[in-house]
C-alpha cells in the first residue's frame, strides 16, 4: 500500500498536471491557440475569468472557459484551493509541499521558472551572431573588472 501511494505521488509530480483543477485569471490575458507568445490569439480573457486547468506545458496552462479552450501564461492564473474552506487534505498538502517546498495556508509562491527548451524550439534554433558580437563589445579586461569592483567596495573571496 505504501509503495502504491509513493508511486501515485511520483506520477502526479511528473505528469505536469495541476494540483487544483480550477483557477482565476488575475490580469487581462490573451488566450493563445498554442503555448507560444507568437501563436494566434483566440480571445482575450478578462481579469477574474474562471478557468478550468487542463494541462501545464512549460510556462503555460492549457485552460478552458465557456466555449473557449487554449493556452494562457502560467503567471496570469491564480490557482484555486483544491479543497473547501476547511483547508488542505493531507495528500494535497503533501503534493504542494513536494512541488513548492512550502506548506500551510500561505503555501503559494509567485515564481515562474521554465527550464530548457522544448523539442520544437531546439530543432528550430539558430545562432544570433549579431547579438553575440554585441555582447563581445561589453567585455572588459580582468584589470578593468578588478578596478570597478574596488571602486564599489567589493573584495575577492578567499
Amino acid at each position: 500500500m505504501k509503495q502504491r501511494l509513493s508511486l501515485l505521488v511520483v506520477l502526479a509530480l511528473l505528469s505536469g498536471r495541476c494540483l487544483a483543477d480550477t483557477g482565476t485569471v488575475i490580469r487581462p490575458s490573451p488566450l493563445q491557440a498554442e503555448p507560444y507568445s507568437d501563436a494566434a490569439t483566440l480571445t482575450q480573457l478578462g481579469r477574474g475569468t474562471a478557468v478550468r486547468l487542463l494541462e501545464r506545458q512549460g510556462g503555460w496552462y492549457q485552460v478552458s472557459s465557456g466555449q473557449w479552450r487554449g493556452w494562457v501564461r502560467l503567471a496570469s492564473v491564480k490557482l484555486e484551493e483544491s479543497s473547501g474552506a476547511g483547508g488542505e487534505s493531507g495528500i494535497g498538502e503533501s503534493l504542494r509541499f513536494a512541488q513548492t517546498g512550502r506548506s500551510g495556508a500561505r503555501s503559494t509562491q509567485a515564481t515562474t521558472g521554465v527550464r530548457g527548451l522544448d523539442k520544437k524550439a531546439l530543432a528550430e534554433a539558430t545562432p544570433d551572431r549579431a547579438a553575440l558580437q554585441q555582447l563581445d563589445e561589453f567585455a572588459v579586461s580582468e584589470g578593468e573588472a578588478a578596478a570597478q569592483a574596488r571602486r564599489h567596495g567589493l573584495r575577492p573571496e578567499s
